[in-house]
């Protein structure tokens, strides 16, 4: 009988990592055959029935696409096969036995659809950041875990969200500095883009990265079930999708149903023109100018973009700055970088969205008690996301929500009003960024696993991801002003260091901030290069309690840019060695 080698991704060529049976060799059903790797992709092909490995076809290290075979068996007596072997991600037989089990399906399927009851010991409501990290955590720990997710796994992060914006971003500033090479002596002629191959490229990225998340899952013995969550009781999910009905009934639950768009009530909203964060990531259609409201995270990364791609920007922003819970000083920075490009307007509230009769928009917002008006060709609305609270009953299961009604209430240990009930991520109204949601899962399953944790947001760091690079972490001077609490503040130039220079990235600044009573460090920022990356360094200082000695003492290689740090570090105490103000 040939062996064929199958996976969840019939497009990719694996490597074959290890081969578990040699020639002759004898394996049991459910036994390790074969395992090959592609990026987090992982199969192992393990037997359905026992026998004997008669022929090895292939070799470790060599590749294999799916419906290769790989080898040739004989069966033991009393058994057959039905066709070839089949690779699965990481399934075992005790783990489909063990859903087999679990499940009463009704095997009639009729007008009215299947109907399928399941139990677990931890049901996730939603297959984002927050809700498959922590089904996966959960599984790696011996729970059975069922995963709910009406859509595609990965959530808004992966699908309309971090990801491919970040893909787009990518293209942006490729072509910028393919604009500006010239600067440090090189000439690649005349530089170009093309919409539909970056948006290529940002699909493409995305499926990769959703398709790895489904083989972990698989991998990981987590069932995931497809449809939309309602609860029926504190502790039972009716799930429904099309006419099918699945009943899942856990011993906990974790909500990590996310967020959506918020629908804002302005007049012509909803124009043929006028885009929003979703729908922007697939415009392919090339335009002149756009006007982008609202001058927060999301608004100022498609700024960055646009402006990257020589497009006429104009950001209108309710609030007296752009960014506006980011210390001035590294809002500077960006605004200064943008100069020229961007068309920055403050303290404005847009009041309609025209379109003009050649389709062009026409924007009126307030600004100074007066009425004014802005034309472009498209409008991208980058304002404000709500909890996905509709739908999901919480009322049956006796769920509470926060005082103003739009999130659901929670403790440090992320569990709700009612025990065994959790809710983590956008649903909180905590913080709205995929690491926290992830964190907070991983909080949520060491409470279920009867562990002493709590969530802890005093050092999450944020990044926005414009044209310059701005990331935070702890308290900003902001902050320390309002709660009159006495601090000092130590800013190293980029301009300053060598690595940056070579880079010709001299824009921005490391800043440190430590309280005056006692020299600890309460906050951290960079605007400039790689600052996504620095920022990590300063999490874990501050995380970890690190003094400004700390962090002197230790050895940073040179050059690079993570000098900064080293500098900036030495400004709180002795002074820096390469700057001086």
């Amino acid at each position: 009988m040939d062996l064929q080698f199958k996976a969840a991704d019939g497009s990719k060529r694996y490597k074959i990592t290890k081969i578990y049976v040699p020639e002759g060799g004898s394996f049991q059903a459910g036994a390790p055959l074969l395992k090959a790797e592609s990026g987090k992709m992982n199969t192992v092909v393990k037997a359905e029935q026992a026998g004997t490995l008669k022929k090895l076809l292939v070799k470790e290290g060599q590749e294999i696409g799916s419906g290769e075979i790989f080898a040739q068996a004989e069966y033991a007596a009393g058994t057959s096969a039905a066709g070839g072997q089949r690779g699965t991600v990481g399934s075992s037989s005790a783990a489909s036995q063990r859903d087999a089990a679990k499940a009463t399906p009704n095997p009639a399927l009729s007008l009215f659809g299947k109907k399928e009851e399941l139990s677990c010991e931890i049901a996730v409501v939603g297959a984002g950041p927050g809700g498959y990290e922590a089904a996966i955590y959960a599984a790696k720990q011996g729970k059975d875990v069922i995963l709910i997710e009406k859509s595609k796994v990965g959530g808004t992060c992966l699908n309309v969200g971090c990801i491919p914006t970040k893909a787009i971003v990518n293209s942006a500033e490729k072509y910028h500095m393919l604009c500006g090479l010239e600067d440090i002596g090189v000439s690649c002629g005349q530089a170009s883009f093309d919409m539909h191959r970056v948006i290529g490229h940002k699909n493409q990225v995305v499926e990769q990265l959703r398709g790895g998340i489904e083989s972990l899952l698989e991998a990981n013995g987590v069932r995931l079930v497809r449809g939309t969550a309602a609860f029926q009781g504190p502790k039972e999910l009716l799930v429904s999708q099309g006419l099918n009905r699945t009943t899942v009934k856990a011993g906990h639950v974790i909500i990590a149903a996310g967020s959506r768009i918020a629908d804002l009530p302005i007049p012509g909203i909803h124009g043929s023109n006028v885009l929003n964060s979703t729908t922007a990531l697939d415009l392919e259609e090339d335009f002149d100018s756009i006007a982008i409201v609202g001058g927060g995270v999301i608004g100022m990364e498609f700024a960055g973009i646009y402006a990257s791609l020589g497009k006429r920007v104009h950001v209108l922003e309710y609030e007296k700055q752009i960014l506006p819970t980011t210390d001035p000083d590294l809002v500077e920075v960006l605004t200064e970088d943008l100069k020229g490009q961007v068309d920055i307007r403050t303290g404005v509230r847009v009041q309609e969205i025209r379109e003009s009769e050649n389709g062009q928009c026409i924007v009126a917002f307030e600004s100074g008690g007066r009425t004014k008006y802005l034309v472009a060709d498209k409008v991208l609305v980058a304002v404000g996301r709500s909890a996905n609270l509709d739908g999901l009953k919480l009322e049956k299961a006796g769920v509470e929500l926060t005082e103003n009604k739009r999130s659901i209430a929670v403790g440090g240990s992320m569990e709700t009003n009612v025990p065994g009930i959790y809710a983590i991520g956008d649903v909180t109204g905590k913080i709205q960024l995929a690491h926290a949601a992830s964190h907070q899962g991983l909080v949520a399953v060491d409470c279920i696993l009867g562990k002493d944790r709590s969530m802890e947001y005093d050092f999450i760091p944020s990044v926005i991801f414009s044209r310059v690079e701005i990331a935070t972490v702890g308290r900003t001077e902001r902050e320390l002003k309002q709660a009159g609490i006495a601090y000092r503040v130590s800013r190293f130039p980029f301009a300053a260091n060598g690595k940056a220079l070579t880079m010709d990235e001299g824009r921005g600044f490391v800043k440190l901030i430590a309280r005056e009573e006692d020299g600890k460090l309460v906050g951290a920022a960079v605007a400039g290069p790689d600052a996504s990356n620095l920022i990590s360094v300063l999490t874990l200082a501050l995380t970890n309690g690190l003094s400004p000695e700390a962090i002197i003492s230790t050895v940073f290689p040179h050059p690079t840019l993570g000098e900064v740090i080293h500098e900036a570090a030495l400004g709180l105490t002795v002074g820096a060695i390469h700057y001086h103000e």
